[in-house]
């Protein structure tokens, strides 16, 4: 009977010690739960006269109409992953369509640029890609993600496409 006893005080340890380990983990770990999924859609210049893209954020949008094609997308978690897919991303009737060889994509909360992506490749065609991770969100509120100029060092320009939360 020692034995049996041994073996279950044992097991009982172990399992109260996983139980506290899963409890006490989980918290200080950030959910991967989607705060924005959404496609993205191309902009209009502030000069445009009858539907000029805002200013978001303190951002605004590029001098010339950008557009995309439906299956660019972003999507958001609260643990900061972060995916931004762009297609044909371009000025129409410029050749090259995209001017713009490197772009980032910041997250806004609440009307402030929150943290941004590593600067992306953008071909020639406007495509691009980037899964990347910023900074963990507890909340935001509004949330958007612009598509960014990131050809300057100095830091990321205007934005040329915008997702934002319905």
């Amino acid at each position: 009977m020692r034995n049996f006893g041994s073996v279950l005080a044992r097991s009982i340890a172990v399992t109260a010690a996983l139980v506290v380990t899963a409890t006490s983990a989980g918290p200080a770990v950030a959910s991967g739960h989607t705060i924005l999924r959404d496609n993205l859609e191309g902009i209009f210049p502030l000069t445009d006269p009858v539907s000029p893209s805002p200013i978001i954020a303190g951002v605004s949008p590029g001098g010339a109409p950008w557009v995309l094609d439906a299956n660019s997308r972003v999507r958001v978690r609260e643990d900061g992953r972060i995916t931004v897919v762009v297609r044909h991303l371009v000025i129409p009737g410029r050749v090259p369509g995209n001017p713009v060889p490197m772009m980032a994509a910041s997250l806004v909360c609440d009307d402030m640029v929150v943290d941004s992506t590593h600067a992306f490749a953008v071909s020639p065609e406007g495509n691009g890609r980037i899964q990347d991770r910023i900074t963990a969100i507890d909340s935001c509120d509004d949330p958007t993600v612009l598509v960014r100029n990131a050809t300057d060092p100095a830091g990321l320009g205007s934005y040329f496409a915008v997702a934002m939360d319905d």
